[in-house]
């Protein structure tokens, strides 16, 4: 698997202050079984997180891999992941992060690509909660899917979704 957090991996309690977090990458999958690692910038584990003052820009998620069947999903959440857990956003910036591509299926019947990640600038799950005050959200891209064998019932995967903030499960609360 793809480690996650290729900038920060937070698990207990981080508070940064005046701090550029940018040109960072979470870990690319090796096999098509494997997932490829979320959180370029930031990967927040059930922890509490604030930031404060703090550009994430230009952190990556890693493309899906070909699969010897089907192609496997991009990572998800380039600038930040938050996996439940707490994030405070004052005065800052996420910009210009961008998540992987799906990967393509193999030549088999019916294979399928990969998805490409979604959250190009944060994505949030598993109950998180995440406020953002004064906070720029900008520039930020999701991946595109894979190809797949169409014949004859394969297809593509699909692009990433929310390019700025993808909540799959949690609580956004955006202020300013």
């Amino acid at each position: 698997r793809g480690r996650d957090g290729g900038g920060i991996l937070n698990h207990a309690s981080l508070s940064m202050e005046n701090v550029r977090v940018t040109g960072n990458q979470a870990g690319a999958a090796s096999t098509s079984a494997d997932y490829s690692g979320d959180g370029g910038g930031i990967f927040n584990n059930e922890g509490s997180l604030v930031l404060t003052l703090v550009e994430i820009m230009d952190n990556e998620t890693a493309n899906g891999p070909y699969g010897t069947y089907n192609g496997v999903d991009g990572g998800h959440g380039a600038g930040i992941y938050s996996r439940g857990g707490t994030v405070s956003l004052t005065d800052s910036q996420v910009t210009g992060n961008s998540t992987g591509n799906g990967g393509d299926g193999g030549t088999g019947l019916n294979s399928y690509g990969g998805d490409g990640g979604s959250g190009g600038g944060i994505y949030l799950s598993t109950g998180a909660d995440i406020t953002a005050t004064r906070t720029l959200i900008e520039l930020n891209n999701t991946g595109a899917g894979g190809y797949g064998n169409r014949y004859p019932n394969g297809y593509g995967g699909a692009g990433g979704a929310g390019a700025g903030i993808y909540v799959a499960d949690g609580t956004l609360t955006l202020v300013d």
